[in-house]
């Protein structure tokens, strides 16, 4: 999921664990702590900017120190001065305001970063890893741009979704073959990364297009994806690739059964087309069922019919998740959809056909989550 006017990283993966970020105290309170943090660096902290998981909680995904199933919110554990988080299939990342990453959940192709293929049930810390100001978890790999461009990756690298030139999988970071990067996005077997010129590039992955190259050839190095320019923001879902332009349209290309402006007959399509029907979009997410946001907090799906979202009259949304969440101006969170593993988060397993409060989170700003789990941040001031 991205965000256009500050191209804030949402969430990628599939899963059903839901993370959040807490909101800060009120405008005028100063609850703060002061000293050496558990990886040493010395700072005045925030008393806030937690984090919060449920859903499914194999390997530990949910970060609460078990793998217990948890149906509504429960607290990450060691983990604090959250800036943002996200949620791959299978493990989770955070991205901390000291410009560490943290990783919990499975660890089986290396994704948590931390030199060993075990499961951690709480956060650890991705090793030789600082100045981060973006990360994103796909299926079982990790992404991470740091302050001067350039990305860093680990975990599953099967189909050269670490974009550095190899097949292998790293359990240690690796550098991807490309600069000037804003920010990234991790797909289930494919990445996108949008340099600061507003093109696009893409590796790993291209059974369906997905890459955009107007090819089905899997790309071990980044390749730029074609007609595209003045990109704002970009989101990869398992087989599908978006992006949202500087003038508010939206253009997907991959695996575009969700719709698109070519007939849903089509599979697939292996350059960008433009999304029919929408404009003056500010934000958007295709890791699950598509959705964009507007100005105004409107949220739009696209597939058959593209109109408003049903169910959330009365609402001004300001962060969407395409996996059955939103986020209100209040910072309220409402979730809907399969709900099996209490991935909505609404204390049930009941799955929600409309969208339901989720009760017990203080206030956030942003929720991402796919089938077992999500992501969220930064929060309210």
């Amino acid at each position: 999921m991205r965000l256009a006017s500050s191209r804030v990283r949402v969430a990628v993966a599939v899963t059903s664990l839901a993370l959040v970020l807490a909101a800060g105290p009120a405008s005028g309170s100063s609850t703060l702590d002061a000293g050496r943090d558990s990886d040493g660096v010395t700072a005045t902290v925030q008393a806030a900017d937690k984090a919060w998981g449920w859903g499914d909680n194999a390997s530990g995904r949910v970060g609460d120190g078990t793998q217990t199933n948890h149906l509504s919110p429960v607290k990450v554990i060691d983990l604090k001065r959250v800036d943002e988080l996200s949620a791959g299939v299978y493990h989770s990342l955070a991205l901390r305001k000291n410009g560490i990453v943290k990783a919990w959940g499975s660890n089986s192709w290396g994704q948590l970063g931390d030199g060993t293929q075990t499961a951690q049930w709480s956060p650890v810390r991705v090793i030789d890893l600082e100045g981060v100001t973006d990360v994103d978890a796909g299926e079982s790999h990790s992404l991470a741009v740091l302050s001067d461009g350039t990305i860093r990756g680990w975990g599953a690298n099967q189909w050269g979704q670490l974009g550095d030139g190899m097949v292998r999988p790293a359990s240690s970071l690796t550098t991807t073959l490309l600069d000037s990067v804003s920010e990234v996005s991790a797909g289930s077997y494919h990445s996108l990364g949008l340099r600061a010129d507003g093109t696009v590039w893409a590796w790993g992955r291209n059974d369906y297009g997905e890459l955009g190259d107007g090819t089905t050839t899997d790309r071990l190095i980044p390749v730029q994806v074609i007609g595209l320019s003045d990109v704002l923001a970009v989101s990869a879902g398992a087989y599908t690739s978006a992006a949202l332009t500087a003038d508010g349209t939206v253009w997907e290309w991959g695996t575009i059964s969700h719709g698109s402006a070519v007939e849903s007959k089509t599979p697939a399509v292996h350059t960008p087309v433009q999304v029919a029907g929408l404009s003056g979009i500010t934000m958007i997410d295709v890791n699950g069922s598509p959705l964009a946001l507007t100005a105004d907090g409107i949220v739009w799906t696209w597939g058959a019919v593209t109109a408003p979202m049903a169910g959330l009259d009365g609402l001004t949304i300001v962060y969407v998740d395409a996996s059955g969440h939103v986020v209100t101006s209040e910072g309220a969170v409402w979730g809907w959809g399969y709900n099996a593993q209490g991935q909505v988060g609404d204390g049930t397993t009941i799955t929600r056909d409309n969208p339901v409060l989720i009760t017990g989170l203080p206030a956030v700003s942003a929720v991402d989550s796919s089938n077992y789990h999500g992501l969220a941040g930064p929060t309210l001031s």
